[in-house]
């Protein structure tokens, strides 16, 4: 499924307490968190922010 980035998506983008400033980084981690969805990345900078990873 395509999940359209919204406003809510947005919004806990710019409120992450996060030091990654990518800002394709903090979208899918944000859409991750409010969907409550795991990410699928071996990306080790999302790795160590993100818990719920696939890889």
């Amino acid at each position: 499924n395509i999940i359209p980035v919204d406003e809510n998506i947005w919004i806990k983008n710019l409120s992450l307490k996060w030091s990654n400033n990518d800002p394709a980084d903090r979208t899918i981690v944000a859409t991750a968190m409010l969907k409550k969805l795991p990410i699928i990345t071996k990306d080790k900078i999302i790795r160590d922010f993100y818990p719920e990873i696939i890889w």
